[in-house]
């Protein structure tokens, strides 16, 4: 339920789909929707929901496990 508020959160505030930050797919597939962020910066994370659970992937450039961490 956050994934989807962040969501209408920032279509209310944000009608730009190219500045949000958050989005919300409920009919992604079939059978999962999907909650996404993306900061602009390089940050990203995704999160599938099925019935049989989720999947999560994430990306953060500053991370200490990224291979772009000293980079610029």
């Amino acid at each position: 339920d956050r994934c989807r508020a962040l969501a209408m959160l920032d279509a209310i505030l944000c009608p730009e789909w190219d500045h949000r930050w958050h989005g919300y797919d409920a009919r992604w597939s079939p059978t999962e929707a999907m909650a996404s962020m993306r900061d602009g910066s390089g940050g990203e994370y995704s999160v599938v929901f099925a019935e049989a659970g989720a999947y999560a992937r994430g990306f953060d450039h500053e991370s200490p496990m990224s291979p772009y961490v000293d980079d610029g």
